[in-house]
């Protein structure tokens, strides 16, 4: 079974904290502190306790189990799949044909949501550091994105600007290989709450939510390597995807 590793957000309680120095009336200059209103002190008696933290895992667990039970991802390509070539503007406004990058050797396709997702934003992370290694090897890595309105391009330059970035608008790409599934209400509602908006992000309904997936394809256009995981919260390791790279070796297959 291919080794992957999970990006795992901070939690709250190692979030960065300001260390405010303590009031000490002793030190010269210091402020005479004001006596507090009787009414202050009875408020700070009766105040509600803060609000818990809201629970994204317990979320994130029921949307996956949908995901997996509705067979999300099944239709993928699969190993030894020829992948069907395809065409897309790249972060900087230029078409980019798939073949073109497979002519000069075996490429990493990566499927993500975006640059809003801190598991995209650690896998962009892996692979800034890892696309130097996965060049010496003969690869090319290529990143898919729904983002338009230049968040792609600020995704890549922020993250990995050795990458580069496809747009998929309208996630066309990702609908026509079974990578693309409804968010559902709950979902959608609780990030329109915390202010994301995903219609914005993808300049559509911002229903749909693609499935990360990573392959690796031949320069004869085959299939290699193919993660394809229903919980976004699972990414592969570089590592393991360069050395898969490193095995394909020189394939002289037209795509």
């Amino acid at each position: 079974m291919p080794r992957s590793y999970a990006f795992h957000a901070r939690p709250a309680s190692r979030a960065p904290v300001h260390r405010w120095r303590a009031w000490n009336p002793c030190t010269p200059g210091s402020f005479t502190r004001p006596a507090r209103p009787a009414t202050m002190a009875s408020m700070e008696t009766i105040a509600a306790p803060a609000a818990p933290a809201f629970d994204w895992n317990a979320l994130f667990d029921g949307f996956v189990g949908r995901l997996r039970q509705s067979g999300a991802g099944l239709d993928a390509p699969k190993l030894y799949d020829r992948f069907e070539p395809f065409a897309l503007p790249d972060s900087r406004g230029r078409y980019v044909d798939i073949a073109d990058r497979l002519a000069e050797g075996p490429v990493v396709l990566s499927f993500m949501r975006g640059g809003f997702c801190p598991y995209c934003r650690g896998e962009l992370q892996a692979w800034h550091e890892a696309i130097p290694r996965l060049e010496a090897v003969g690869g090319h890595f290529v990143a898919v994105s729904g983002e338009i309105g230049g968040r792609a391009e600020e995704t890549r330059c922020g993250l990995a600007p050795n990458a580069e970035m496809l747009c998929d608008v309208d996630h066309g790409l990702a609908l026509s290989l079974g990578l693309a599934h409804p968010m559902g209400a709950e979902l959608h509602a609780s990030y329109r709450a915390h202010g994301l908006d995903l219609a914005d992000i993808y300049g559509d309904s911002g229903m749909l939510l693609p499935i990360p997936a990573s392959f690796v394809i031949d320069s004869g256009g085959i299939v290699r390597y193919a993660f394809v995981e229903p919980d976004f919260r699972v990414r592969p390791d570089p590592a393991v995807v360069i050395a898969v790279v490193e095995a394909c070796g020189p394939v002289n297959v037209p795509f």
